[in-house]
């Protein structure tokens, strides 16, 4: 996920980082999973969330559950509360009593149950904040996050189906798996326009249509995402989707959100932000980073993640807009923004852990200048990083996030390792 807020700050030190009318299912372009059929249920015991628009509640969603009866794990969380989401799951009920919240995001359920029901109230204010992963509703469009809305079991291994009936269209769409990205639905959206190039597909959907001659430049996009998958080893085939949600330019945040093959990214939808293109296609680069990335599971932490997005989010957009001035501009305010936090990431992190978020913008700024200086140290041995890329994605951590194997897959000197831990790390 990312959050690059847009203001008169961050303009100037990025310290304040903190057309048809088509029903889109989102698994169809998924990494995760394909859509739901009626064997995957019937064949396999599964949990089916059933979702309908609420028959008295204005801009609500209810959810209703029918629970295996060999399930005999009781704990359901909102994995959203790990990345700091804000829950949007409302009036909880099992068999007909209301379960009452043990911590944000998490109830036991009593065991043999069989049914469970909670209601999702939309998010309806023009211009949410899509980085915040809430299910929202924007005229006849329709969001629905998994991170804010949808509790599973920890623990459960069998199939988790989503079914739904919203403005009368019928949707049966997999969960992915807990250690997978989130599930995004989009409803109503419709697709602005798709590009297929070899190995590669790229859709545009969006909110409102009538705003499409905001979007960033298809093609431009496109050779940042053909760079992307040269460098990240993965699928023969990759699809990305990359839906677009307005918010007013006073509030204009270079948002994103990497879910289960769908991107969420914002734009503005009543006027021009500086850097223009630079700053909105910036965003889906460093969400398709993530996408990519999702190929090699593993418990990475938060800043490596990140400042690797940032990283190569930077590079494909230097491949995606070659000529355009405003890219060295970009690099340099994240540069100049990552001197304002004192704290190393790896201790950023760590604070992240317990839910202290306000250092999270270093990730993108200082974490993007950690690895330009490696690269330039790699460079100077006739080396770089994308040749130790796939390492990099599956090296291990020690609980306290370090890199236990870097400075080995790196050859690093220790005397440079130590500068570099001393200048960005510890």
């Amino acid at each position: 996920m990312m959050t690059l807020i847009l203001n008169p700050i961050l303009l100037n030190v990025l310290s304040s980082l903190r057309l048809k009318q088509l029903c889109f299912m989102a698994l169809s372009y998924s990494l995760s999973g394909e859509p739901a059929s009626a064997m995957d249920v019937k064949d396999v015991e599964a949990i089916v969330y059933e979702v309908a628009e609420h028959p008295s509640k204005k801009n609500t969603l209810i959810v209703q559950v029918k629970l295996p009866k060999n399930n005999v794990d009781n704990h359901l969380i909102l994995r959203g509360k790990s990345f700091g989401v804000e829950p949007q799951v409302h009036n909880v009920m099992c068999d007909g009593q209301f379960l009452k919240e043990e911590g944000v995001g998490a109830w036991s359920v009593p065991i043999n149950s069989q049914e469970l029901r909670w209601e999702i109230p939309l998010v309806t204010e023009k211009g949410v904040d899509i980085s915040t992963q809430q299910s929202i509703k924007s005229g006849e469009f329709i969001l629905l996050s998994e991170a804010s809305s949808f509790p599973r079991f920890e623990k459960y291994q069998g199939l988790e189906v989503l079914n739904s009936v919203i403005h009368g269209v019928k949707e049966h769409i997999l969960f992915p798996k807990l250690t997978q990205a989130p599930l995004f639905v989009p409803f109503n959206a419709p697709e602005i326009d798709c590009l297929l190039e070899e190995g590669l597909t790229l859709r545009y959907i969006q909110d409102d249509p009538e705003e499409s001659s905001r979007l960033p430049d298809m093609a431009a996009n496109m050779r940042g995402l053909k760079w992307l998958k040269s460098i990240v080893p993965g699928k023969s085939q990759e699809n990305f989707v990359v839906c677009w949600c307005g918010i007013s330019v006073e509030k204009m945040s270079c948002t994103g959100a990497a879910g289960a093959g769908v991107l969420l990214v914002s734009y503005p939808y009543n006027g021009e932000i500086p850097l223009g293109d630079v700053l909105l296609l910036y965003t889906p680069l460093h969400e398709a980073f993530h996408q990519l990335s999702h190929h090699f599971p593993g418990d990475r932490p938060g800043w490596v993640e990140e400042s690797l997005a940032s990283y190569y989010g930077v590079r494909a957009l230097q491949v995606a807009l070659p000529d355009d001035s405003n890219v060295p501009l970009l690099i340099e305010r994240f540069h100049k923004g990552g001197t304002a936090f004192q704290k190393g990431l790896i201790a950023i992190n760590r604070a992240v852990e317990k839910d202290d978020r306000s250092d999270y913008g270093a990730f993108y700024t200082k974490g993007l200048t950690f690895w330009c200086e490696v690269e330039k140290m790699l460079q100077e041995q006739d080396d770089g990083l994308d040749n130790h890329l796939e390492d990099l994605l599956t090296m291990p951590y020690d609980e306290d996030f370090y890199p236990l194997e870097l400075q080995k897959i790196l050859k690093i000197s220790a005397k440079y390792w130590a500068s570099l831990c001393l200048r960005f790390l510890d």
